[in-house]
């Protein structure tokens, strides 16, 4: 049984500003006919009280005072700035509205939970039902040309951090020394999605627009990234799929994880890093002088992109590496850089078949997942805060606010140990 209290006000804050208005408190009474009220109203409301205009309004557990558009809004404008700060002066500049830094924070940590909790749970389904012998690519090989095909790369890029609030107050922790982790990236795409440019290429190939994308990322090591990774390429059709491109830097962790996974996929060096990796070692043997590694760096760069690379193996300059000679930190030693990714480097095949040779998607996606948020002067992370901001960022940046990240927070936006 509820009785009337009190007349209370209450100020709550909307997309629209601060609303104030009145409401009455019931709060629950045991007597001989209803001996549970109390226990009944706890169970229900959360407490031995209720508004009942707040319940009826929708807003009776409704976290840091504001509805769920105006957090969301603020989320929003919280990960897509380059600080809270900042994100504190363009809600006064756009909508005339005081709100500290502090407080977008946590409306911040509080929504990019919910889509990182969700992320976990789908992925752990994802990867429960995972079948490779379900997936058509695997069934039919590299052969079928109709279809689509499912592009998958991967890339890590550092930021800095500091230790979680939650582990010791140890003097290191009071110092907050800072630590570098490796943020991984992956990015998929299907070649249906793609938009042919009027522009060409260097070599005159046609030139695209990726339109729909998806990313997916985490600070928490390499089992947890092939999982959400799987996660996401199945989302994306990979049981349909007639082939699976995977293009990376040649890492091993990412040879590994695609033998694990999909070993029936088309893996390809990113023609762009072996690039790089060409001009390095030649600015490194020609001590720098650009008159002669640059000369160099075009034959060379020629001959693997016409899929000579035994002949480049056979160049005096590289061939010296093969064995005892080693590179200072930063360059690779190119001989058994391509000697180990030999497989990987068919880019006459690649181009004949259609196929992206280049991983510039991933690139990008690198500087505008993380690196434009976490990666700025002086900033340092707790990681379980970085994590979750992450997963906020790349659902924005691959368009799923509106589709995906609306519905999840207005679902499971309410929490009684916020208080109203």
């Amino acid at each position: 049984m509820l009785k009337r209290d009190r007349r209370c006000s209450r100020e709550i804050l909307t997309t629209e500003g601060y609303i104030r208005y009145n409401r009455y408190r019931m709060y629950a009474v045991n007597d001989e006919s209803h001996k549970d009220s109390i226990d009944k109203c706890v169970e229900l409301y959360g407490s031995k009280s209720v508004y009942p205009m707040d319940v009826f309004l929708g807003i009776d557990r409704t976290p840091f005072k504001m509805t769920v558009d105006m957090a969301l809004r603020i989320a929003r404008i919280g990960a897509t700035s380059s600080s809270y700060e900042e994100a504190s002066q363009r809600l006064w500049d756009d909508f005339e509205l005081k709100i500290s830094d502090d407080t977008i924070r946590k409306v911040v940590d509080y929504v990019s939970l919910i889509v990182l909790e969700e992320d976990i749970r789908l992925t752990k389904k994802a990867v429960e039902g995972y079948d490779i012998s379900d997936m058509r690519a695997a069934k039919r090989g590299r052969r079928p040309k109709d279809g689509y095909t499912l592009y998958v790369q991967a890339d890590g890029a550092m930021f800095n951090t500091r230790p979680d609030s939650h582990q010791s107050k140890s003097e290191d922790h009071k110092k907050e020394q800072s630590s570098w982790k490796e943020n991984k990236l992956g990015l998929v795409f299907r070649s249906d999605d793609l938009q042919e440019l009027k522009d060409k290429d260097e070599n005159g190939d046609p030139v695209y627009r990726i339109g729909k994308r998806e990313y997916i990322c985490t600070t928490l090591g390499i089992d947890t990234f092939r999982d959400r990774l799987l996660y996401i390429m199945i989302n994306n059709g990979l049981s349909d799929a007639s082939n699976v491109v995977m293009i990376s830097d040649g890492a091993v962790w990412l040879r590994n994880m695609r033998k694990q996974l999909f070993p029936y996929a088309v893996q390809i060096l990113d023609l762009f890093h072996l690039k790089e990796n060409v001009m390095a070692f030649g600015q490194y043997i020609y001590h720098n002088d650009k008159s002669q590694y640059y000369p160099w760096w075009k034959v060379v760069c020629k001959q693997l992109e016409d899929g000579e690379w035994r002949e480049v193996l056979k160049r005096e300059e590289i061939a010296e590496y093969k064995t005892e000679k080693d590179t200072p930190p930063g360059v690779v030693n190119l001989y058994n850089y391509i000697y180990n990714n030999r497989e990987f480097i068919n880019y006459p095949e690649y181009r004949a078949n259609g196929y992206f040779v280049g991983s510039g998607a991933i690139e990008s996606g690198n500087k505008t997942v993380m690196q434009e948020r976490l990666k700025l002067s002086g900033m340092k992370w707790m990681v379980g805060k970085a994590e979750s901001l992450l997963a906020l960022r790349a659902k924005l940046k691959s368009d799923l606010w509106d589709e995906n990240v609306v519905p999840l927070v207005r679902a499971n936006y309410a929490s009684s140990e916020t208080g109203n």
